[in-house]
């Protein structure tokens, strides 16, 4: 059987219309459709679909990218279609993994991902590297300046901290009491 899939924006009946004839025009018997609202991109039909599928179904697509928002994505999309015994056809792309060319460019495809996440990890390495040689670090900015974790020691240490706070013994100090003191959220003293 062929399936055909489209996702798009609500609203984008332009782009939606011209999905649905280009699926229809592949011969697509069953159309499957998600829609987007906002930033949100979950994919429930298309899910539904690949677990339904089975041997000798094609799943036709217009483009490949509308299998996920990021190449490793599409290729674990494409790669669970393959497991399935199902074949894969993107209209714009030229692909059908029913054909030897097909799964030839998808395993380069794969490649690629591969090499895209290879690529990704190094090129972070490399940032964090050179900013730690610089004397930077990364994380979040401290919320305390200096001056205010000095007054905290210099409080703490003379006891006078637990003064104002109307304690009659000197208590254990710890991060609840500092937190109230100087407004501060307790991730912040971690």
């Amino acid at each position: 059987m062929l399936i055909g899939y489209l996702r798009g924006r609500a609203g984008d009946e332009g782009s939606l219309h011209a999905q649905r004839k280009a699926l229809a025009d592949a011969g697509g018997e069953q159309v499957v459709e998600d829609l987007a609202a906002g930033r949100r991109w979950e994919q429930p039909e298309l899910r539904r679909a690949l677990d339904a599928l089975q041997a000798g179904d094609v799943v036709v697509v217009t483009q490949l990218d509308r299998l996920g928002r990021t190449l490793a994505e599409v290729v674990r999309r494409v790669q669970r279609i393959i497991a399935a015994g199902a074949g894969l056809r993107s209209l714009k792309e030229g692909i059908d993994t029913t054909t030897e060319a097909g799964r030839a460019a998808v395993q380069v495809i794969g490649n690629l991902a591969a090499l895209d996440r290879g690529a990704a990890r190094d090129n972070i390495n490399a940032g964090l590297a050179a900013a730690r040689a610089e004397g930077r670090r990364g994380g979040r900015r401290p919320k305390l300046s200096e001056q205010q974790r000095m007054l905290i020691a210099d409080e703490v240490l003379a006891g006078a901290w637990f003064k104002k706070c109307h304690f009659q013994v000197t208590p254990k100090i710890d991060k609840a009491l500092v937190v109230k003191r100087f407004l501060v959220l307790g991730v912040t003293l971690s």
